[in-house]
């Protein structure tokens, strides 16, 4: 879009189009930004001002739009607010929220271009008390530095890209663009963004600082388990499964090499169990729930002596053990060491 392509002119505080003027000269318009006079170009291509010879004008395009949507926005005497949506940045694929419809809302006052201590929007809007700064964007949209000192001020805030236009700039376009169809415009500040924010990241503060406590203390508990005597890691192992003897002593057996493991085989397997009933804590019982028998051979080596009796003989072991299991119909090998869990832990006393 050329920069000298004006398309509106100035008459006192009305904007008009080209062909609302006489052509040419007596047109009788000022441009909005630098108000020299204007040459009016009705036979053009697309119809607009121009500024004379070597009268450029760099903010003439901009300024013209601002002011016309200013006075478009104060002849409806309405605003249209854009929609609030909300997305939780601290929880994978929240989504968008809606928290507030676009509203058409009446205004009270509007102003154009007043400073702020530091910053001076296109816009302020008054409704029910409330202010709106309103930024329009045609070829410059807010920096990072002006969106700072907005959430400084703490005043609602939005931005409209009237860019969308392409530089077919007329009242009816600006009209259709502010008031009906999709609404190209969105929040820089909106207080109930800033709580719903800050309310996320108080919950996902809380809720981090929850689980590392409930790490350290499930740390805290195997690093006690790791140093109890064989009998005592049987008993705590017994507790965990609420088993009989008759039903505990079917779910331990006979595996090859298993010496590789440095325990007595009860214990060693016992604790198997136990990681098997960890592993099926689910949130959900209906969502299928694996176990793998490298993760659980390197569990086992946190908390036993290993010393394979042959060349991977430990894993030999434990995957023996693991298909003892599906044989009571407790797991199903699935493919490699993959074992799906067919049988909950609440299940295992009938096998």
């Amino acid at each position: 879009m050329p920069i000298l392509r004006v398309p509106f002119g100035q008459i006192g505080d009305r904007l008009f189009e080209p062909r609302q003027v006489p052509n040419g000269k007596a047109c009788g318009c000022i441009c909005p930004a630098c108000k020299r006079p204007l040459i009016a170009r009705q036979r053009a291509q697309t119809p607009h001002f121009a500024h004379g010879p070597g009268q450029d004008c760099a903010h003439a395009v901009e300024t013209a739009v601002h002011l016309a949507a200013k006075q478009i926005i104060a002849d409806q005497g309405e605003l249209r607010l854009p929609v609030v949506r909300y997305s939780n940045l601290y929880k994978k694929e929240a989504g968008l929220q809606i928290v507030c419809a676009e509203q058409l809302v009446k205004l009270e006052t509007v102003t154009l271009e007043t400073w702020l201590t530091d910053i001076r929007p296109d816009l302020i809007a008054t409704v029910g008390g409330q202010r709106y700064l309103v930024e329009i964007a045609v070829t410059h949209f807010v920096d990072e530095a002006k969106r700072e000192k907005i959430y400084h001020h703490q005043i609602p805030a939005f931005e409209i890209d009237a860019g969308r236009l392409r530089g077919s700039f007329t009242h009816t376009a600006l009209s259709d663009l502010l008031f009906s169809g999709a609404y190209p415009a969105h929040w820089l500040y909106h207080p109930k963004l800033e709580e719903l924010s800050e309310n996320s990241r108080q919950n996902y503060f809380k809720e981090t600082a929850a689980e590392e406590e409930k790490i350290r203390q499930r740390e805290e508990k195997f690093e006690k388990y790791k140093n109890l005597p064989y009998r005592k890691q049987l008993a705590a192992n017994r507790r965990r499964l609420k088993l009989d003897d008759a039903q505990f002593r079917k779910l331990i057996c006979f595996v090859p090499w298993e010496g590789s493991v440095r325990a007595p085989r009860e214990v060693w397997q016992s604790a198997i169990l136990a990681y098997i009933t960890q592993a099926d804590d689910r949130p959900d019982p209906s969502l299928p729930c694996w176990v793998d028998t490298d993760d659980c051979l390197d569990w086992l080596k946190k908390v036993f002596e290993i010393q394979p009796q042959v060349p991977d003989g430990d894993q030999i072991a434990v995957f023996k053990y693991f298909k003892h299991l599906e044989n009571l119909g407790i797991l199903k090998h699935e493919f490699a060491k993959e074992f799906l869990i067919v049988l909950s832990p609440d299940r295992w006393e009938g096998t």
